[in-house]
């Protein structure tokens, strides 16, 4: 039995050569010479949050992405609020869109309807 073992920051992704499969364990039958590759991503994490617990929420959630994907983020404000803007690494005050080349921490600013 052969295991994957990520180093931080990374995870399992498949095995190539004489092995195949996406999980981190596979049986090997050592009937002759074998190569085994197991294969990596880099993977970066998301953290959102917003301006006030019940204002609104952000969707995709927080979480941890593989590296290049890119992430349009959606602020969803909850009933008596809009959306205001972002702060973090996003900006603007509409949808926003992120690549995930490194961590990255993401705010929703919500306002009430009401003054």
């Amino acid at each position: 039995t052969v295991s994957a073992s990520p180093a931080t920051g990374y995870r399992f992704d498949r095995w190539s050569g004489d092995a195949s499969g996406t999980t981190a364990n596979v049986t090997i039958t050592m009937n002759s010479d074998k190569n085994v590759v197991a294969a990596f991503k880099k993977v970066y994490i998301l953290t959102t949050s917003v301006n006030a617990t019940g204002t609104g929420s952000i969707s995709p959630q927080a979480g941890i992405y593989d590296e290049g994907v890119s992430l349009t983020l959606i602020a969803s404000p909850a009933t008596g609020y809009r959306f205001d803007h972002w702060e973090g690494d996003a900006s603007g005050n509409t949808t926003a869109t992120i690549n995930m080349t490194a961590n990255r921490n993401v705010i929703a600013f919500f306002k009430s309807l009401t003054p």
